[in-house]
């Protein structure tokens, strides 16, 4: 499975690429030992404002993600976060983005049935549907906000196989989603365009998230895979 990592430098440095470079091998690696070095001497300032990067795990069949911090070159383990309602295959942490205070995850292999924002959990009968579950980061800790499930959920879809986040505004693609509809907001229950995939987009008000909008090729047609990567 491909190593994924999201970072977000928030200090300018002479030596930024160097060090963007050094923590995604790092972060890749089997150890992410805290005050490694990277090669060529290449350190941050102490006084540097920290990295945030969000890891996914070296094997995604572990279905974790890492929320951690990087200070003068080093990476240490903030959080070990888990969806809530985690099962195997489901790849939790294949997708991450990570905006401030809030990280989405993605999950492509999740199989449940719900549609929209917090829907049921439990009813495992789309498999490989996907699933996003956002976490934000408080006084106490990281905490799940929300799970997220497409508003035309269905098996094989791959929802969360991409993700970007951006303040209240995170766009997620779906693979494998087969909706022959074209442009924004179109007929979704018309699944005759086997792999043609899609985009959505979900806004958060306060501390509650809603879709936003269904977006398609103005030319969709099979196999396509738009959504691929948002």
């Amino acid at each position: 499975m491909t190593k994924r990592l999201v970072c977000c430098v928030r200090a300018l440095a002479p030596m930024l690429w160097m060090l963007s470079a050094w923590l995604a091998a790092a972060c890749a690696g089997p150890s992410r030992t805290a005050g490694d070095a990277p090669a060529g001497g290449a350190e941050r300032a102490a006084d540097s404002t920290p990295d945030q990067i969000a890891v996914a795990p070296s094997n995604a069949s572990t279905d974790a993600c890492f929320v951690a911090l990087g200070v003068r070159c080093s990476v240490y383990e903030e959080a070990y976060v888990k969806a809530s309602n985690s099962n195997g295959g489901d790849y939790f942490g294949f997708a991450l983005a990570l905006d401030g205070d809030t990280l989405a995850v993605g999950a492509y292999g999740e199989s449940g049935a719900a549609r929209g924002v917090n829907g049921d959990q439990t009813n495992e009968g789309a498999v490989r549907s996907g699933a996003v579950y956002v976490f934000v980061r408080g006084s106490t800790g990281w905490t799940q906000q929300a799970y997220l499930k497409a508003s035309n959920a269905d098996a094989e879809d791959y929802f969360g196989w991409s993700l970007s986040l951006d303040g209240d505004t995170l766009a997620v693609g779906a693979r494998n989603e087969d909706s022959a509809a074209r442009g924004v907001n179109g007929d979704q229950a018309n699944n005759s365009a086997e792999g043609s995939s899609a985009a959505y987009v979900f806004v958060r008000s306060g501390s509650v998230w809603t879709q936003q909008a269904y977006l398609k090729a103005s030319n969709t047609d099979k196999e396509d895979l738009f959504g691929r990567t948002v």
